[in-house]
């Protein structure tokens, strides 16, 4: 008998072992048959990118292009019982968190609050044509999915629109409202959107640099990736003789300073100051610093695909600059031209050269953007 139980027991040992393997084989080969799925994407991704860079009708990276929601929007926006049932109701169906803020990017493109502008880098760094009626947030994301879980920036934003020295803000730049997002639990982008998304990167440091800035400080703000480009390009001054250089304040007798630097969830004015240190750096400086491992970043390609830009800016920047100015003498430029002007759906017209987007994703539409008919600069 007890031979009999032993070989009973080895047997139900040996069975399930078995099945535990074929369990774990059975979750590995999920998984790869996942990874392989999503190189093939991000293959498919890096194509659509190629696409848009190759056809400046698609994409010009000297006249690149963002969606913006308009200010009187943001400082008029109150949630409502109703509006957070709505929210929270698409959040659900889109893989998205509820807020207590504006929604993401894709409900905001739906409802046709978002308006899509070229923005003319050469005028811009001049600071010339408009592009000081535009506000680009520098924030932290408090939580994946939740940049605004509380509330609390929405509110800092509005505080600050409906200041004296903002009363000439049209358009606000708020990545999680103005950048296509990705879903909780997987990615919800069409390609056509991911390729979008990863152009628009590219350019955010000369938006940073450009535009007026506020900086939403809070306690974590300094020691995140994005955060600090952000601030750092925000406190600097494009020149067409040396690139960027630190923005001079009113101690020096001339106010060139684009930033506001707003404390949040217990952030104090030694934060300010130790934020406000980082001014005089130079690229070169900045990108070291922005390099090491204790600087958080999410995606860590963000910093393999960034930091060169940051060292090239200056370059970059000149070559903007001197070439506009060159334009001018030779054709006889007179008066200020616009920094941003309304874009035209000029993707709607290509998309099927676009490469093809998975199934499971999600329908994007640029021609249900809400685009202003004409821009007073």
């Amino acid at each position: 008998m007890p031979i009999i139980l032993s070989v009973l027991a080895l047997i139900a040992a040996v069975a399930g072992g078995f099945v535990a393997y074929r369990r774990r084989k059975g979750r590995e080969d999920k998984d790869a048959k996942v990874k392989e799925a999503e190189l093939r994407e991000e293959q498919i991704v890096k194509e659509a990118v190629k696409m848009l860079k190759k056809d400046q009708k698609k994409w010009d990276a000297k006249k690149p292009y963002f969606y913006f929601v308009k200010a009187q929007y943001v400082r008029e926006f109150k949630l409502s019982t109703v509006d957070a049932e709505a929210a929270a109701k698409d959040a659900a169906a889109t893989d998205a968190y509820a807020v207590k803020s504006l929604p993401m990017m894709q409900m905001l493109q739906k409802d046709g609050v978002l308006e899509a502008l070229n923005i003319d880098l050469a005028q811009a760094f001049r600071g010339t044509g408009g592009i000081d009626k535009i506000l680009f947030v520098s924030h932290r994301w408090e939580e994946r999915g939740q940049p605004d879980k509380s509330g609390t920036q929405l509110r800092a934003i509005q505080q600050h629109l409906k200041r004296k020295s903002a009363k000439n803000i049209e358009y606000v730049w708020f990545d999680y409202w103005c950048m296509p997002q990705r879903g909780i639990t997987r990615d919800t982008r069409t390609i056509e959107e991911r390729a979008l998304m990863k152009v628009m990167l590219e350019s955010m440091t000369y938006l940073y640099a450009s535009a007026q800035v506020l900086i939403l400080l809070d306690r974590q703000y300094l020691g995140r990736f994005w955060t600090l480009t952000e601030a750092w390009c925000s406190m600097q001054m494009a020149d067409a003789k040396v690139g960027l250089r630190p923005a001079k304040g009113e101690e020096e007798g001339v106010d060139e300073e684009r930033f506001t630097i707003e404390n949040i969830h217990g952030a104090n004015d030694d934060l300010s100051r130790h934020l406000f240190d980082k001014k005089t750096m130079t690229n070169q400086e900045i990108a070291e610093d922005l390099g090491r491992a204790d600087v958080f970043v999410t995606n860590d390609s963000d910093k393999s695909t960034i930091l060169p830009i940051i060292k090239n800016m200056n370059v970059m920047i000149k070559e903007l600059m001197q070439g506009m100015e060159q334009n001018a003498d030779d054709v006889g430029l007179a008066g200020e031209q616009p920094a941003f002007t309304p874009v035209e759906n000029f993707m709607a017209e290509n998309r099927a050269e676009m490469p093809r987007e998975p199934a499971r994703s999600r329908p994007f539409s640029f021609s249900t953007v809400k685009v202003a008919p004409t821009a007073e600069c």
